[in-house]
């Protein structure tokens, strides 16, 4: 993925593969997108991210059954890597109100942003109901958890802003059957 790919200490190598990779993909989509204009490059990132490009964006949906799907869908039904699957819930309101957002794709500090991109041109946003995190963090669930107990320090009072729900792995028969009843299949999500 992108933090694989990015030294912390000089994000500006991702920058510039970004000029690249934009120039080969306008000439294919035929759309052109402005990198220096913040909801252009918001967009590029989703459209990227959608496609299988590392980026430093990590999905979410705005759907629970979008999310049940994802998460029941990774699991190897012959060899489950854990008994339980896991849903998150991150209140992203309460996350943009308490902390400053960060969208420098060249910024080497380390945050987590929420980013509502537009999704003009990226039909598989549209259908999974996405949005993302833009972050320069590689594992975003630990710092939002250090910033919930900082926050608590800092007012007096607990705040959560990711919830985290787990459901029995043996359960996924009956709930991607329940899904595909309610229209979110593979082929909904991804067509």
């Amino acid at each position: 993925g992108y933090h694989r790919l990015v030294n912390p200490g000089d994000p500006s190598v991702y920058w510039q593969t970004l000029e690249l990779v934009r120039d080969y993909i306008s000439t294919w989509t035929s759309r052109a997108w402005d990198l220096k204009d913040n909801l252009d490059l918001a967009s590029f990132l989703g459209f990227l991210q959608h496609n299988g490009f590392p980026t430093p964006l990590l999905d979410w949906t705005s759907s629970p059954y979008a999310a049940a799907y994802f998460a029941f869908e990774e699991v190897n039904d012959p060899a489950p890597a854990s008994d339980n699957i896991a849903i998150f819930a991150f209140d992203h309101a309460a996350w943009s109100r308490d902390w400053k957002p960060i969208y420098d794709v060249q910024s080497g500090i380390p945050h987590v942003s929420v980013l509502m991109s537009q999704s003009r041109g990226n039909q598989k946003q549209i259908l999974q109901q996405g949005a993302y995190t833009f972050s320069t963090v590689h594992d975003q669930e630990k710092h939002i958890r250090d910033y919930e107990a900082r926050y608590t320090a800092q007012h007096g009072q607990a705040q959560t802003y990711l919830t985290k729900t787990l459901i029995s792995v043996h359960e996924k028969p009956v709930a991607m059957r329940d899904l595909g009843l309610m229209g979110i299949t593979h082929m909904t999500l991804f067509p």
